[in-house]
């Protein structure tokens, strides 16, 4: 998904959500992205459950690994340059590294003994490279070289004796003293050198803990999310499979105007198509299902009461508030073009395709004919699919078919028997849950309703 569909289907409000300590983890929130093995995937789920337990069992139980991450910056660039020149200010933050680093290994250690392919290397012998002058700080003392502190010693000396003298002794003083700060620069730069090159066998631990710093920060902002959101830890098996999984994002949306989400469950099975009529919410199930997965793929919680869901190389959706016009063709031209890039994707691995009322921007029985035609093309592939539509008899070819629940009996006759009757009072008694239906049954016209409901004109309702 590209950042507009990650931030329409919700997934960017959720990283809003995370605010990682460290520099390392900060970026590492950047680049969030699907992992690519299975392996590696069920890796991050079961620390991710374990930091899950831990927040349950104390919700401070993160201060003191927060608080020593939160001095950690981002030095990737440092590392980079070791065994070159690198400055003094370059050098104290290698140094402060090293022992945040040991002091973050000695806490997580203390908390979780158990974590998988976590392991934050030991930076004793490079930390005591760096702290010949054993202070709190890092400068190039005297301790470091004998002939900068004979250069020191001297330079003082003339220091002194420049501040005492006049006339023609006191320039040759200050000539002096010029030479002497220029051969105490050579020496520091020289001692810099040497104390780069020493780190140099050093710098794949560094770099080994810095990405283990990333994981963890990142694992506590995702552990809070779980804990803050009633997220869960999904299972990776063989089917898909959700029971009441909501979306944040809408949900926060529908919190604000007095409303609740109702929670989307199904399962899917080669090709699943979610019928309903407009105004039903089917594009809000195909978000919902849209995020949970791709949180899921990307070792993030997903929000729902229960979720199965096999490993998934990709999650991909294509939806009519999702397109772009970049390529100067209609709405439905636009369509066409990215069926015709996710099917190829669909076709060489096995991923998951989220399609919302393809073909519904062309004429009724031309429509119905590509819809079918998608749905038993995808149908071949490896690929999971899950397809919105409002046309009849397109579903014959479908796994599975789910329809919006909509307006019941009992809701229309009560919208009905109101005086005044609008968009608001309609979305009220309107139910989005999902039931799993006939592939073979008629698609509800809860639309003729809403017009009866909503008074359209009887001259215009006479002709239906």
């Amino acid at each position: 998904m590209n950042f507009e569909q990650k931030k329409n289907v919700g997934f960017r409000y959720v990283l809003d959500k995370l605010s990682p300590k460290s520099g390392f983890g900060a970026k590492a929130l950047r680049y969030v992205s699907p992992y690519s093995t299975k392996e590696k995937l069920n890796e991050e789920l079961k620390n991710l459950d374990i930091f899950v337990d831990a927040i349950k069992s104390n919700p401070n139980a993160f201060d003191g690994i927060n608080a020593i991450l939160s001095h950690i910056k981002d030095i990737d660039g440092t590392f980079d340059r070791i065994g070159l020149d690198v400055s003094e200010v370059e050098l104290f933050e290698l140094k402060s590294y090293c022992s945040l680093c040991n002091a973050l290994a000695r806490e997580i250690t203390a908390i979780f003994p158990t974590l998988c392919g976590i392991e934050i290397l030991n930076l004793d012998k490079p930390f005591e490279i760096l702290n010949l002058s054993n202070t709190s700080g890092f400068f190039l003392s005297d301790e470091h070289s004998q002939k900068l502190a004979d250069i020191r010693k001297e330079k003082r000396f003339f220091a002194q004796k420049l501040s005492l003298s006049q006339g023609e002794e006191r320039e040759k003083f200050r000539l002096l003293h010029l030479e002497l700060s220029a051969r105490e620069e050579e020496e520091e730069f020289r001692l810099r050198r040497q104390l780069s090159e020493q780190l140099l066998p050093f710098v794949k631990s560094m770099k080994h803990n810095a990405r283990a710093i990333a994981r963890i920060d990142l694992l506590i902002q995702k552990s809070i999310l779980c804990y803050e959101e009633n997220g869960i830890i999904p299972t990776i098996g063989s089917r898909f499979e959700l029971k009441e999984a909501f979306n944040p994002y809408i949900a926060s949306i529908l919190k604000e105007k007095g409303k609740r989400f109702c929670g989307i469950t199904l399962s899917l099975d080669g090709v699943t198509v979610i019928t309903g009529a407009n105004m039903g919410g089917k594009t809000v199930a195909l978000k919902t299902v849209a995020l949970n997965a791709y949180c899921a793929i990307c070792g993030f919680p997903v929000f729902a009461k229960r979720a199965t869901l096999p490993f998934l190389d990709f999650v991909e959706i294509l939806s009519e508030d999702l397109q772009s016009s970049e390529r100067g063709l209609s709405s439905f031209g636009g369509e066409v073009i990215k069926i015709n890039e996710l099917f190829a994707k669909a076709k060489k691995s096995k991923g998951l395709l989220l399609i919302d009322e393809f073909a519904s921007g062309t004429n009724y029985e031309e429509g119905a004919k590509i819809f079918s035609a998608l749905l038993q093309a995808l149908k071949k592939t490896p690929s999971l699919s899950l397809l919105t539509t409002h046309f009849d008899g397109v579903c014959k070819n479908a796994t599975a078919r789910y329809q919006i629940i909509g307006l019941t009996a009992e809701a229309k006759s009560r919208l009905k028997n109101q005086s005044v009757v609008d968009k608001k009072n309609i979305a009220e008694y309107m139910n989005y849950g999902l039931i799993k239906t006939d592939k073979l049954s008629e698609i509800p016209k809860d639309a003729i309703d809403i017009c009866l409901i909503l008074g359209m004109s009887k001259e215009i309702i006479s002709l239906l």
